[in-house]
């Protein structure tokens, strides 16, 4: 939850409570799915300037990320083979 929190901090003045509870609880959700922090990061991070709405956009973001298979870590990966 405290990594989810954090993830979701920079994003969240404009937010309701509602928005910015139902966002963590999203980042919670896919980071536990199994995607690392960097990519929850990254997709928060993109281009937010042109949403209509922050709020929305970061959620549907992370609604698709759960409705996306967890790719392997690249790094994981190379160091399990090396």
């Amino acid at each position: 939850m405290a990594t989810a929190t954090r993830l979701a901090d920079p994003y969240q003045g404009d937010m309701t409570v509602i928005e910015s509870r139902r966002l963590v609880s999203h980042v919670v959700t896919v980071l536990a799915k199994g995607w690392s922090e960097q990519v929850v990061a990254d997709a928060l991070a993109t281009d937010v300037a042109g949403l209509d709405s922050v709020a929305a956009g970061l959620i549907g973001r992370m609604m698709e990320l759960m409705a996306t298979p967890v790719q392997p870590d690249q790094h994981r990966v190379r160091e399990a083979v090396d």
